[in-house]
């Protein structure tokens, strides 16, 4: 299966079983590749080389880094813990694991952002595993991730 269709199953997924209305997958987590002259859908960014290469890099990551894995799957069960609360541990394991395959596919596109001179991205509150790469915390992340400056914007209500 394409990584852009593990998105999109992983979407629906999550946005048809989650009783409130709200989704992990919003919009803006993964908006599109603005290049010079060009807007690029981050499917098709999902369709080259390069893409394939940083998401293999970042599940091997993910594979053999226990640091790493952790801080992916805790920022998933941090989100699933506010908006999955009824599910059992079976389905929290779930969602879990889809959560962080999302943000694996989410992380290569960044990668792919940075390397084509797009290094900021703009992130619906904070990312902490992207804030602990950006600290020095996990050295053997792509240089693209560490290179990435990564803007957390928080809306307060009145």
């Amino acid at each position: 299966m394409s990584s852009n269709r593990a998105t999109t199953r992983a979407r629906r997924s999550l946005q048809a079983e989650d009783h409130r209305g709200q989704s992990l997958f919003s919009p803006c987590l993964l908006p599109l590749v603005r290049t010079p002259g060009r807007k690029t859908l981050c499917g098709d960014v999902q369709e080259t080389a390069e893409y394939a290469e940083f998401h293999h890099e970042l599940r091997t990551l993910f594979a053999k880094d226990d640091a790493f894995r952790a801080s992916v799957e805790a920022f998933g069960r941090a989100y699933h813990a506010k908006h999955s609360a009824t599910v059992d541990d079976a389905e929290l394991r779930r969602r879990v694991d889809t959560s962080s395959a999302y943000f694996l596919e989410e992380f290569a596109v960044f990668c792919c952002r940075t390397r084509r001179d797009l290094p900021v991205m703009v992130h619906p509150g904070q990312f902490s595993t992207l804030a602990e790469i950006a600290a020095g915390r996990h050295p053997q992340a792509p240089d693209e991730l560490r290179e990435l400056t990564l803007v957390s914007r928080r809306v307060q209500g009145r």
